[in-house]
């Protein structure tokens, strides 16, 4: 049985001192969210029936306490991430570190402040200052206090996610250019207008200088998400990867850009979210994610169901067949994402305000099932294939959709005849008797 078938209807030196102003951001957050309560101050119940209110999700983000009061900190500090990543950080700044660093082995701590300074185009002090901070080890505080003019630039560019090559270019830019040749331009106008957003509705803003900062709005954004509140996912996103990309968190964006294609997908802006779904499989692929490369083309399917655009379904899915349907055979990964895919179509069906079915949700969740269907038809995966119809007619029926919910009920019935599932027979034709 491929899915569990619910029936339609159903560390830093000082880690408490670093994430005290932390706490007290996420703490005004959530006093936000509480007023806000939600949209339109509704209390919402998810997938599990459970009502709480978006505070309270949203107080998730919080650090975790252990019996004792101590925080527990999940991250490794910005020095250590930062001294990792030295190589990107100095090829970004046009800096050859080993030739400074084999000048400060020498005892030439002169000479390796004069090849700083020239190749940083920065004055002796700041340059002094940085090769002070390499012979510590501290490569990110190099950067920071050699103001570099290329670190500068970098940062209030946008950032990158990796240094440019000898044509000015970075992998960002290749993967948005790659998906549309305004896809860079197009970025931009939508980063400012979420950033104005943002910044209009109150909400707490730690900044993007540190990297434990960047986790929190991924964090905080992450719990949007969750709530399918998809205007603060967007904005949060937004931020995130404004962050990740400046602090080089290179590992961070293709993630992030697959999630502002879930929020645009959510907001209905169908053109951003396969701009930034597809980034996010140009992306993954450098990294050889399996599962966020297939996800994100999965999700561009999703988006043309929505959109109602079918070439554009039949090439993700063109491309995704490599992944679900390999040569030798094993249909394993296909399973595991149909069944990823229906239950993000059950989450966004359930979820009610004041009691009532969401429309964004139910439409969001059409597209789901839809993709999630598609692929059991491949996989002959007949209890798959009837617990989606089923919901999937629940789901046109509350939008209204009365033919395409009974087209998808009468299908479901002769599945289930050959599964002997009597139950879903007998519900499935109560609906048709009622719509």
């Amino acid at each position: 049985m491929l899915f569990a078938p619910p029936v339609a209807g159903q560390a830093s030196p000082n880690p408490i001192v670093q994430l005290i102003p932390l706490l007290i951001i996420i703490t005004v957050f959530a006093g936000w969210m509480a007023r806000r309560g939600g949209r339109g101050g509704i209390r919402i119940t998810g997938p599990n029936k459970e009502k709480l209110h978006v505070s309270q999700r949203m107080s998730q983000v919080v650090a975790e306490l252990d019996v004792h009061g101590n925080v527990e900190v999940k991250t490794e500090s910005v020095l250590d991430n930062a001294i990792k990543e030295k190589s990107v950080i100095a090829q970004a700044a046009g800096i050859s570190l080993s030739g400074v660093q084999e000048l400060l082995s020498l005892g030439k701590k002169l000479e390796a402040i004069k090849l700083y300074r020239e190749q940083a185009g920065i004055g002796f002090k700041e340059a002094k200052d940085a090769v002070d901070a390499i012979e510590r080890g501290d490569v990110f505080d190099a950067a920071k206090r050699g103001k570099i003019n290329a670190i500068d630039a970098y940062i209030k560019s946008g950032g990158n996610i990796d240094a440019k090559d000898k044509n000015g270019t970075t992998p960002l830019d290749e993967a948005l250019v790659a998906v549309l040749p305004n896809g860079r331009e197009m970025y931009e106008k939508d980063k400012d207008q979420a950033l104005r957003w943002f910044e209009g509705k109150g909400f707490p803003n730690p900044g993007l200088k540190e990297q434990l900062n960047v986790r929190w709005f991924l964090d905080m954004s992450k719990r949007a998400d969750d709530s399918s509140l998809w205007d603060e996912a967007w904005g949060g996103y937004h931020h995130a990867l404004a962050g990740a990309v400046a602090l080089n968190m290179a590992e961070q964006v293709p993630d992030i850009c697959w999630h502002l294609g879930r929020a645009q997908t959510g907001r209905a802006q169908y053109d951003l979210a396969a701009l930034y779904l597809e980034t996010a499989y140009n992306l993954s692929q450098r990294s050889k994610n399996r599962d966020l490369t297939c996800r994100a083309l999965l999700e561009v399917a999703v988006v043309g169901k929505l959109a109602e655009k079918p070439d554009a379904v039949n090439q993700a899915y063109q491309r995704a067949e490599t992944f679900l349907f390999p040569s030798g055979g094993d249909t394993t990964f296909a399973a595991k994402m149909a069944k990823t895919l229906f239950q993000e179509g059950g989450k966004n069906q359930e979820w009610r305000l004041d009691d009532k079915p969401v429309r964004y949700c139910l439409v969001h969740a059409s597209g789901f099932y839809q993709v999630s269907l598609d692929i059991n038809r491949r996989l002959n995966e007949k209890r798959g294939i009837s617990i989606i119809l089923i919901n999937l007619g629940d789901v046109w029926r509350k939008l209204g959709q009365r033919d395409r919910a009974l087209a998808c009920w009468q299908e479901s019935i002769p599945i289930l005849k050959e599964l002997q599932d009597q139950r879903n027979i007998d519900i499935v034709k109560g609906w048709i008797n009622e719509t």
